[in-house]
């Protein structure tokens, strides 16, 4: 593990030991990492010595997630390692918490730590008041065992350093993390991934398969929509986008509020696997009156939220990473084309929908709401609240129509006959029959036999009219009752046919 270059020290230069080669970087390998290996190489005692002779100070490369005094770092290794630019974005966390941030953030973000110490650099991004610490050193044991079969040390991998990252994505076990002294924002030394005594290690507790399945899904959309992705992603379109889909699934009001309720039992429901680990415990604040940071998410509430939450909801709400984008993709068209107002009309278009239909189109409340798919009550409150005039059906429960009705269930009347009698739906019949078990069961019983008779009556008389006609033709006169007769009253029908029934 061996480099081919070598870093020939001169006073002018400041460039490394001529009698040592430097390391070759591994790829995908921490920047932390890389130092590390060279501190041991180096012999130095003091890892802040070494610090200072790769950085030019003594803290700057121990950040273990943003380093400091990149620029001088890629001077002295003569870009051994690539650009400072490419340590950014390949060697640190950096890729994953850039596209959550505002552009003149990223500016100010690359000054820290291509010049000044690094110590800012989590304050810039808001980290510290996100509710979560700073992501410690994690490794796969499996990737531990590999790499000491074929060198003397092990290596840390960057993308087992994202915060989403807590299985390894090539063999599927939960990573071994770094406790206590790797959670301080400078390390005291340079620690690797072999074992090594001074640090104290734990395992995610992730036990089950279905948390396995979580995570590792989780860590490739950060593949799909951090690394990959040139997406910026704003908080108010990221809200709008989470809502528009929200209302796909049946997740949102027709006026554009969302009923976190229902998405939250849902979200809780579908990562209950991941609680055990402490990592996760902010979802348990789901089930407070605030919703937790679905709430903060979905609400109107200022301020930046960590992507690792963000990513969270993005993979409940949507099938696939490119669902997502080509979603968030409409949300900034929508922007750029109606602004702010557009997207609050697209949130609630259900209501926009409802007002064309009755006020334009002359639908009553009652058609509209069945085809837009929400109650009559919500509509009427609606148009009401809009003062726009709207067909209003007649009442029935508690007239002298009720009664009527009543009456004409009770003697087992057809609904055709009390539709047209009265004036009123069937769908009304069926809802106020669907209410009045006791009188849905009388009806029934007494309409059963009232439509008997006429069918009986109906066979009767064709019979007599056609007494010597084969069956096979009796049954092709209309109205004859005979199928019905056989269905329902096949008993009788022996009676009166014995001889169809003894061939």
């Amino acid at each position: 593990m061996m480099g081919k270059k070598t870093g020939e020290y001169d006073a002018k230069t400041g460039s490394l030991f001529p009698s040592l080669r430097l390391p070759e970087a591994n790829d995908g390998e921490l920047l932390y990492s890389w130092c590390a290996r060279f501190h041991r190489l180096s012999g130095n005692q003091s890892a802040r010595e070494t610090s200072r002779q790769l950085f030019g100070n003594s803290t700057a490369g121990l950040r273990h997630d943003f380093y400091g005094c990149l620029d001088e770092f890629q001077r002295k290794t003569d870009s051994l390692l690539g650009s400072a630019e490419e340590i950014i974005h390949q060697r640190s966390l950096a890729s994953f918490y850039f596209p959550f941030i505002s552009h003149e953030a990223e500016r100010k973000f690359r000054r820290i730590v291509l010049q000044g110490t690094g110590a800012s650099a989590r304050h810039l991004l808001k980290l510290s008041r996100s509710g979560l610490s700073a992501p410690p050193l994690k490794s796969c044991p499996d990737c531990i065992h590999e790499d000491l079969k074929e060198h003397p040390i092990s290596w840390w991998r960057t993308r087992q350093q994202w915060p989403t990252s807590f299985v390894c994505h090539i063999h599927h076990c939960p990573l071994m993390v770094c406790e206590t002294e790797t959670r301080r924002s400078a390390l005291a030394d340079w620690y690797l991934p072999d074992l090594d005594s001074k640090l104290s290690r734990k395992n995610y507790r992730i036990g089950q398969n279905k948390a396995i399945e979580l995570l590792l899904r989780l860590e490739q959309w950060v593949v799909t929509l951090a690394t990959t992705s040139s997406t910026r992603y704003e908080s108010n379109l990221l809200r709008h986008t989470y809502l528009l889909q929200a209302r796909k699934l049946g997740w949102l009001s027709p006026d554009g509020s969302v009923r976190l309720m229902k998405l939250r039992d849902a979200f809780f429901e579908q990562h209950a696997p991941l609680l055990s680990e402490p990592t996760f415990s902010f979802i348990h604040d789901t089930l407070e009156n605030h919703f937790g940071f679905l709430g903060l998410l979905l609400r109107q509430y200022p301020g930046q939220r960590h992507p690792l939450r963000h990513f969270l909801l993005m993979a409940f709400l949507f099938s696939e990473p490119s669902d997502f984008l080509r979603s968030y993709r409409e949300v900034i068209h929508q922007m750029d084309a109606g602004g702010q107002d557009a997207l609050n009309n697209q949130l609630g278009e259900t209501y926009s929908h409802l007002r064309t239909l009755v006020k334009n189109a002359g639908y009553s409340v009652t058609s509209a709401a069945k085809i837009l798919d929400i109650s009559v009550k919500q509509a009427t409150r609606h148009l009401e609240s809009q003062k726009i005039e709207f067909k209003r059906r007649p009442r029935i429960v508690g007239t002298y129509t009720e009664k009527q009705l009543i009456e004409m269930l009770k003697r087992g009347e057809s609904r055709r006959q009390i539709i047209q009698t009265l004036g009123i739906r069937a769908s009304f019949i069926k809802d106020y029959l669907a209410k009045e078990p006791e009188l849905k069961k009388s009806w029934e019983d007494i309409h059963f036999l009232r439509k008997r008779d006429e069918f009986r009556d109906q066979f009767l008389k064709t019979l007599a009219a056609f007494p010597t006609m084969p069956i096979r033709q009796l049954k092709r006169i209309p109205g004859n009752g005979f199928q019905w007769l056989y269905n329902n009253d096949r008993n009788w029908l022996k009676l009166h046919l014995p001889a169809i029934w003894n061939k």
